[in-house]
């Protein structure tokens, strides 16, 4: 259920409503409709170095990053004002029979949710990805884990995305 046909576009429409913000859009991802401030977004990830982790899994993904988001991510990114290449945590699930890294991450943007069909009954269950591209899934969420100091205090949404990704350094996996 709730799966989006292969060639949908993610970002559905944008439009700036009357009861939010100057520089508040609000957008449907998916079957989210969600409202974010660009510019404090954008002024975050200025802001933000991105993880500081090294290891050879994230050393891999920042490597294979091309590879890793569908191009209409790309642009939501951009009109949420969220840096793509920055996501707010990675990590590495696991290598698939296909050779392919499958890996999950985040990124956060100032806003709400304004609309979840799928919200869960019970507080604190998952929400189901949903498939926007073969090899690419994400999910949306307001609760508040893994946030970078500098976007602490604010209200955040959280992007979370499943992709796959080649290895493509000169090293083991």
């Amino acid at each position: 259920p709730g799966r989006i046909p292969e060639q949908s576009v993610l970002l559905v429409g944008c439009r700036f409503g009357d009861n939010v913000g100057q520089t508040d859009m609000i957008t449907k991802v998916a079957c989210w409709e969600v409202e974010c401030d660009v510019d404090k977004t954008s002024a975050l990830y200025a802001e933000f170095e991105g993880p500081s982790c090294r290891c050879g899994y994230c050393r891999n993904f920042w490597a294979a990053m091309d590879s890793a988001f569908p191009q209409d991510f790309k642009l939501l990114a951009s009109r949420l004002g969220m840096d793509v290449a920055k996501p707010t945590e990675v990590w590495q699930y696991n290598k698939e029979p296909s050779g392919l890294h499958y890996y999950g991450g985040l990124f956060h943007f100032v806003g709400k949710i304004v609309f979840d069909p799928r919200k869960p009954s019970t507080p604190g269950s998952p929400t189901e990805f949903e498939r926007l591209v073969s090899g690419f899934e994400l999910t949306v969420g307001e609760k508040g884990f893994l946030i970078p100091e500098c976007f602490k205090g604010q209200q955040l949404v959280h992007l979370d995305f499943a992709t796959h990704v080649p290895w493509v350094l000169d090293e083991p996996d």
